[in-house]
């Protein structure tokens, strides 16, 4: 009897904890499979086996990495115990570039093939980390259509396989984009940090805005069920209805505006065709660290995309609880249904789509099985 196959899955994130339970999923449909992997609540749905919750100890930035390098040690530890124990038949890395370059280099010295799904953003902070990946990664797949280009010339095959996101949102014409309700959805991320920085903000934003507004109902979706305690905690006494991910689309659905923490729920939202204001609050030297290297003009992805201001941002000290309530009172003012805002979905959902982007990466994983 031939010994099952194993994989190795690194992620770090809710939203690389999505698109990793996805793979799973489809390959364990495909082949009988062993599947080892970094990850949250998806992974282990999908049926891998789970070796460290590391969306539980997200974070992003110099002081925040502080707080979690204890565990992030143990990670390592077990993860590098695993790779050279078992030696899986391939190593798929998402996103996750902190920890998953030092994985990469590891597998290069001792053989193991990577694939890289989702790679650093460097086209937006460090152009080096490009050269090293093209140099390790047997296949690198991009979700944006420009990055191909900066992960050529190494050994890598790179392949621009469309964005996941694309593939979730509902299609634009099931959405009833003149039907508009009086609700406001707000989503504050997926790190414990920028959950409270976002909650404390929010708080004294609503004070007046639910007194002028009574005839709005709010939501609050939260990333993971992990941070529900903590969440109720903190808005004790407000109208505020929790939601998990599950409902986010039928939360979002007619929804008149969305507060959201920056990320990729921000595409999500775009594409919905949902006003919203983009906010985030980093640790100031973690902000004027980013600022030296950020090499775009904005930091929400709708408004990179399209090269233009689509979405108002609220970041650091111009996320503060008077600046969130005049914006929400300007974009719920807005005409209802403003064309401009289903027009931008549309021009979004075909930048991000080309393919099936799990299938194209599937079909490469099996090669190595």
């Amino acid at each position: 009897m031939k010994p099952k196959k194993s994989i190795f899955i690194s992620t770090g994130e809710i939203s690389g904890d999505f698109y990793a339970g996805e793979i799973i999923k489809r390959l364990k449909e495909r082949c009988d499979l062993e599947v080892f992997a970094l990850g949250g609540e998806s992974v282990v749905q999908a049926g891998a086996n789970l070796i460290y919750d590391t969306t539980a100890i997200a974070t992003f930035g110099f002081l925040e990495l502080l707080t979690t390098l204890r565990q992030w040690k143990a990670v390592w530890d077990k993860t590098a115990k695993i790779l050279k124990g078992i030696s899986p038949s391939v190593v798929i890395l998402i996103d996750n570039p902190g920890f998953n370059l030092r994985i990469i280099r590891l597998c290069h010295q001792i053989g193991i093939p990577v694939i890289y799904f989702i790679p650093p953003q460097v086209w937006v902070w460090n152009q080096r980390r490009a050269t090293l990946l093209s140099q390790y990664a047997d296949w690198i797949f991009t979700i944006f259509p420009w990055e191909d280009n900066y992960f050529k010339g190494g050994q890598a095959q790179v392949k621009w396989v469309g964005h996941p996101v694309a593939l979730k949102i509902p299609l634009f014409d099931s959405i009833d984009s003149n039907k508009t309700n009086k609700k406001i959805v707000f989503l504050p991320g997926s790190r414990k940090k920028e959950i409270n920085e976002y909650l404390k903000i929010l708080k004294k934003a609503l004070v007046g805005f639910i007194n002028r507004h009574p005839d709005y109902d709010f939501f609050l979706v939260l990333a993971s069920e992990h941070y529900k305690n903590m969440v109720e905690k903190q808005l004790s006494g407000l109208p505020i209805n929790l939601k998990t991910r599950e409902d986010l689309y039928q939360v979002l659905q007619g929804s008149s505006l969305s507060v959201s923490c920056s990320g990729t729920i921000t595409l999500e939202v775009a594409m919905m065709g949902i006003p919203q204001i983009i906010v985030y609050r980093l640790s100031n030297l973690t902000y004027f660290l980013a600022r030296l290297f950020l090499k775009k003009r904005f930091i929400g992805l709708p408004n990179i995309l399209l090269n233009r201001e689509v979405c108002p941002e609220l970041i650091q000290k111009d996320f503060n609880s008077e600046n969130l309530s005049q914006a929400m009172e300007r974009l719920i003012n807005d005409s209802p249904g403003d064309s401009s805002t289903q027009k931008n979905a549309q021009e979004i959902r075909k930048i991000l789509t080309h393919g099936d982007t799990y299938s194209q990466v599937v079909e490469v994983i099996e090669n190595y099985l």
